[in-house]
């Protein structure tokens, strides 16, 4: 879940601070009570409201590898999973599993080529 944005934030805190109670202003904004309450405790504990950074590590595909692993795939439609796992591990020496692949694909709105083609 993506974090509120700065710009809300600045606005609750600018309710609060004229002197509108918790529940009004949360419900002027469409907030959980209980979020403008750790808001304006955090703006008092630590001079600022930014949202913490979020968590776990970055991609290994990040926009640039994602669009050449659609032009791979706009290369080679009739790949399997693996055979585009292999093949960009091949290409650009980037190392990633066949599940990564596939959710990247999905990301880009393309279904994935479940086995070959019979004839």
């Amino acid at each position: 879940m993506r974090p509120y944005s700065q710009d809300l934030r600045q606005r609750v805190m600018a309710r609060l601070q004229v002197g509108d109670r918790v529940p009004v202003v949360a419900q002027r904004y469409n907030v959980n009570p209980r979020t403008v309450e750790r808001w304006r405790s955090r703006q008092r504990e630590e001079g600022h409201v930014l949202p913490h950074p979020i968590p776990g590590r970055p991609r290994k595909l990040d926009a640039t590898l994602e669009q050449r692993l659609a032009e791979q795939s706009d290369r080679y439609p009739d790949a399997t999973l693996p055979q585009h796992t292999e093949r960009f591990a091949q290409e650009q020496q980037v190392q990633v599993s066949r599940q990564t692949v596939g959710r990247a694909l999905l990301r880009q709105g393309r279904t994935r080529k479940k086995d070959t083609v019979r004839q």
